[in-house]
């Protein structure tokens, strides 16, 4: 299995076990609507907004000085061939948004 299979098979799993299980527990389980626990779209034009704001403001205070630390560089990114080229980054990117946005 190489970094890119480990990290997608990382992901998918957290976001069945996180996501999709848990929203196919509240649907058929408790028979109730997903938007009951909060689960909309919204407002997204804003959540976009903040979204935004809020990744450039993580990134400039916490991402850039950890990237520093060699153990750090050492361990990230999972999948060593997310630099390779600009696809397979943005693969990694997609599965980290469908991860972090969808629990």
């Amino acid at each position: 299995m190489n970094d890119f299979e480990t990290v997608l098979y990382m992901f998918l799993t957290a976001f069945f076990l996180m996501g999709v299980l848990p929203a196919v527990f509240v649907l058929l389980i408790f028979r109730e609507r997903l938007s009951d626990y909060g689960l909309t779209l919204g407002d997204w034009r804003k959540g976009l907004q903040v979204t935004a704001f809020l990744l450039i403001l993580i990134c400039v205070i916490f991402v850039y000085p950890s990237s520093q630390i060699s153990e750090i560089r050492a361990s990230f990114p999972l999948d060593k061939g997310a630099g390779d080229s600009i696809l397979a980054f943005l693969k990694l990117q997609v599965l980290r948004s469908l991860l972090f946005y969808s629990t």
